[in-house]
This record gives C-alpha cells, sequence and structure tokens, in this order.
C-alpha cells in the first residue's frame, strides 16, 4: 500500500526544513509535545510514542524527517533528554531530602 500524498509533502517538507534551519532539541521537543508525541530515551537511540493520531499524521510525518534530515540532532536530543531526566532525578532527591527534614 503506497503513502498518501499528504505523508510524501510532510516527509519533504521536514528534510527539506532541515536543510536551511536544522533541528534545535530544545524547540524540537516542544513541536514533539504539541504534536502528541512523547519522545523517550532508548538504549538504540530515540522512542516515539505517538497519541491516537498514529505514526503517519502529517505533523508526526515532518517532524520525524526533520530530526532525522539534521545532522547530530538525534545525540543532541538524547543528551537533552539525558541532562532533563538528571535534573529531574536531582530534584526528587532534594524533595524528598526536604520532606525527611520536614518530618524530623
Amino acid at each position: 500500500m503506497s503513502k498518501p500524498p499528504s505523508f510524501l509533502v510532510a516527509k519533504r517538507a521536514g528534510a527539506e526544513t532541515a536543510r536551511y534551519a536544522p533541528a534545535e532539541p530544545a524547540l524540537w521537543l516542544q513541536h514533539c509535545a504539541a504534536a502528541g508525541i512523547e519522545v523517550v530515551a532508548r538504549s538504540r537511540g530515540i522512542g516515539l510514542i505517538y497519541d491516537q493520531r498514529g505514526p503517519n499524521c502529517e505533523q508526526g510525518v515532518f517532524l520525524v524527517a526533520w530530526l532525522y534530515s539534521t545532522p547530530g540532532a538525534i545525540e543532541a536530543v538524547l543528551a537533552l533528554l539525558d541532562e532533563r531526566a538528571k535534573r529531574r532525578a536531582n530534584a526528587a532527591g532534594t524533595q524528598e531530602e526536604a520532606n525527611e527534614l520536614h518530618s524530623r
């Protein structure tokens, strides 16, 4: 089964956008969140969890093509996800310490 023309247009647009405006990790993640796409770190790269629209929605196709067409973008997104996870872990540890002190 062939992809609909809108799929191909979105894919081409994402690739062309990467040529002139490379995907910046924080901005790309914001666009994914707005499109209902959750981005997670996996052992072999990134994982995308789509909402009910699924992976073939035009916005999702555009975003994936934009990311994969930007050299080094996947590694940059992984580094940002790792940094955010460390910040959350530190904040959670700080909150646990605060709760422990407060309970004394």
